[in-house]
């Protein structure tokens, strides 16, 4: 009699649960279970190219070069660039890419003096060749076949990238966080140098730009960059500059690629000879910059 209860008991408790089960497996668990929690809207920032894939941006830049000295100077200068990224081949760790700054063409103006047209540069034709991660950061130069001359890009070692570091490649639309990037400048100066930073990136919202779906990345950073070459006169000048920046990207996580995007850096500049003559200055970039469509290449 005993047996016969308890097998009873459970078979009414198992009739009991049939319900319950029933229910459970007709509705979302997420929603039955937490339905006020809501739900991420996750992102991927993740370049992805393919082997002789390339890219064009036109960037539109204005400089503001302040020379603090005895004799103050003022450098005013408004440039345009066509700048080609190619990928070259995948590797191991990311992608072989090689940029090119294909035409230039500025405006600049020295203190009082009349305004010149300039629409050459040392860095226009000049192939740069890197490796770099599926989230854009510098890795190691490939070595040119050609020498390369010692000298700076357009604006300088700090000169914002159109193709920038993103930082970690899981996101979310609402996310914020810092990371330490002390990135390696291949693209804006060479030698090589290792600059200092540390950079926090917030993944703000979807957009629409260029008629493509985006996320728009802000992004600031603060940094150190330190910059010596030797001029005609084979004296030695060393620049320290103290790198403040900030700006947004637009980001297309179905392309794997930034469409375009502003930033504006302030650079505070101490200058040293092996002379021992010193002076301060200051270097203001202002740029904006979009991806060409195909029939402008």
């Amino acid at each position: 009699m005993t047996q016969f209860l308890r097998n009873n008991i459970w078979l009414s408790s198992l009739l009991a649960l049939l319900p319950l089960l029933a229910q459970a497996q007709q509705s979302p668990q997420a929603d039955n279970l937490h339905p006020d929690i809501p739900q991420l809207d996750s992102v991927l920032i993740r370049y992805r190219f393919t082997p002789g894939q390339e890219v064009r941006y036109r960037s539109l830049s204005y400089d503001s070069i302040m020379i603090f000295s005895r004799t103050n100077r003022l450098i005013v200068r408004e440039r345009v660039e066509v700048v080609r990224y190619r990928c070259d081949s995948i590797v191991s760790d990311g992608y072989a890419m090689t940029m090119t700054v294909m035409s230039y063409l500025a405006n600049e103006r020295a203190d009082t003096l009349p305004s010149v047209t300039r629409d050459n540069h040392p860095w226009v034709g000049r192939y740069i060749s890197f490796v770099m991660s599926p989230t854009g950061k510098r890795l190691r130069g490939i070595p040119s076949a050609t020498p390369q001359a010692y000298g700076t890009a357009p604006g300088a070692p700090f000169q914002p990238l159109l193709l920038p570091e993103l930082g970690p490649e899981h996101s979310f639309i609402g996310e914020s966080r810092t990371m330490r990037t002390d990135p390696l400048l291949l693209e804006t100066v060479y030698p090589t140098m290792q600059a200092q930073n540390l950079m926090a990136r917030a993944t703000e919202q979807r957009l629409d730009t260029l008629g493509q779906p985006t996320v728009r990345l802000a992004f600031s950073d603060a940094g150190n960059v330190v910059y010596s070459i030797t001029n005609p006169d084979n004296q030695k000048v060393t620049t320290t500059t103290a790198v403040n920046a900030a700006g947004h990207y637009y980001f297309s996580p179905a392309q794997g690629q930034v469409l375009g995007g502003s930033y504006v850096t302030f650079g505070n500049i101490e200058f040293q000879t092996s002379t021992g003559q010193r002076a301060t200055g200051r270097h203001i970039i202002g740029m904006e910059y979009w991806l060409m469509p195909e029939d402008q290449k």
